[in-house]
């Protein structure tokens, strides 16, 4: 996947995440997406939970722990 592709993918999957609300289906974001353009998905959650309200920002926690426990976001990925 070029870099461009998984921006765009990243770009769909951080709105819809925010839309839908929905963990499970969260570790879909990580798992579809290369392991090399992972640290853009964390990035780009990031940046917008420090930009939105506090539930955002937990929700994204949520996301990040949930990811971690399974194993498709590892410290590296930080």
């Amino acid at each position: 996947m070029s870099e461009a592709d998984a921006k765009k993918k990243i770009d769909e999957d951080v709105k819809e995440f925010f839309a839908v609300r929905n963990l499970k289906e969260a570790d879909d974001y990580f798992t579809d997406l290369p392991y090399e353009h992972r640290f853009r998905l964390v990035d780009k959650l990031v940046a917008s939970a420090l930009e939105s309200k506090e539930m955002d920002a937990r929700l994204v926690g949520g996301f990040f722990v949930q990811a971690t426990i399974n194993g498709w976001c590892t410290l590296e990925v930080f």
